[in-house]
């Protein structure tokens, strides 16, 4: 390939397979293939309940307490957030 001058590069995908193509001025290619193996590294059965509660935790790392639990205490101060 020394020597050669180049047209122009693509890549594409195709069921995953990735094509990296060097196509050349003198109507000349070259062709990468790339294939990704797709490999079991762990398999889990869990419930709803813990799916949702891992969420849950993942959310709260993440952005914190957005809607904390406000004890409703019955002071019935009804005036207290009118301005």
């Amino acid at each position: 390939m020394h020597g050669k001058v180049v047209d122009f590069i693509t890549h594409t995908i195709d069921d995953g397979t990735l094509y990296f193509t060097v196509r050349f001025t003198d109507k000349t290619s070259f062709c990468l293939r790339y294939a990704c193996d797709m490999l079991v590294v762990s398999a889990d059965l869990t419930s709803a309940e813990a799916e949702r509660d891992a969420a849950i935790a993942l959310e709260r790392a993440i952005y914190g307490d957005l809607f904390p639990v406000v004890p409703n205490i019955e002071n019935r101060n009804n005036f207290a957030a009118l301005n």
